[in-house]
């Protein structure tokens, strides 16, 4: 990922100060929960030209069940799998979409499942073929005393 740092940064759009542009590109952040994946996203969108996409987030937009009830904490796991398998679809398709308008995108997630690491391989693939580059970092923490 290519950055050009600016000598002056500027309030974005969003309210933001964007210190660096990157080209368009996706950075994809995972980890188990807890390992500061939103913190580096959000970071990087903070102090740059990159979009943040979180599967978090993007789960609370489309469960229509704990939207309807929010004190629903728990669901059966085939309906909550099938959530979290939509949710990382449509974070993947709307990093490819916003990636190929040329805005440069990191999403958070922990792909911790083969159903969640699928839609991941589709967006390499088609980035691929589009000739944008797409960069993987695993975070991890270490237990503190």
């Amino acid at each position: 990922m290519n950055a050009e740092h600016k000598d002056n940064s500027h309030e974005s759009g969003q309210g933001r100060k964007e210190q660096y542009k990157y080209i368009p590109s996706v950075v994809v952040v995972s980890g188990l929960p807890a390992t500061g994946k939103s913190t580096v996203g959000k970071f990087l969108e903070k102090i740059s030209n990159f979009e943040f996409l979180d599967v978090d987030i993007i789960r609370e937009e489309i469960d229509d069940t704990r939207k309807a009830d929010p004190s629903i904490r728990w669901l059966p796991p085939d309906q909550e799998l099938g959530i979290m398998i939509r949710s990382y679809t449509l974070m993947c398709q709307r990093a490819e979409a916003l990636v190929t308008a040329g805005t440069p995108v990191v999403i958070t997630g922990t792909f911790s499942r083969s159903q969640f690491k699928e839609p991941l391989k589709n967006l390499k693939d088609s980035l691929e073929k589009k000739g944008l580059p797409m960069q993987v970092f695993r975070l991890t923490a270490t237990i503190e005393d």
